[in-house]
């Protein structure tokens, strides 16, 4: 409980406060989202390279360092869609958005992706290949 009342104090408390930054543009405005231990992690959307749609709530897969980080929003994946840049997210299948940015790299066959050549993701769902001609040339 400790870290939710520090986490109180720095939370705007006025409407103003709470709006400031509304005028931001989504790719100059960090999301806010939880570990599971409940600790809030706050990220940019160049940071996030993927989103798994769960029930009422969506894992992210963000960039943390030279490693990768999962982490939750809760919320559908179609409310998080309409907060980020367009065209910087294609939704896949209904599971899964995929950061475009990055290079991809998807196998099929063990359904896994890269990212930027880094960590390999095991993926609970299959993604038609199909998929990928729509967003690329």
């Amino acid at each position: 409980m400790a870290h939710l009342s520090k986490l109180l104090e720095i939370i705007p408390h006025t409407p103003e406060e709470n709006n400031q930054f509304d005028e931001l543009s989504p790719d100059s405005r960090p999301f806010r989202f939880f570990t599971e231990k409940n600790c809030v992690v706050l990220a940019m959307a160049d940071r996030i390279l993927m989103i798994e749609s769960n029930d009422h709530f969506v894992k992210v897969l963000i960039r943390e360092g030279d490693g990768m980080r999962w982490v939750i929003r809760h919320g559908s994946m179609k409310e998080l869609l309409v907060q980020l840049p367009q065209h910087m997210f294609a939704r896949f299948n209904r599971f899964y958005a995929i950061n475009i940015r990055c290079t991809i790299i998807y196998d099929n066959e063990e359904q896994t992706l890269q990212f930027d050549r880094e960590q390999t993701v095991k993926l609970n769902h299959a993604i038609d290949p199909s998929c990928f001609r729509k967003v690329a040339r």
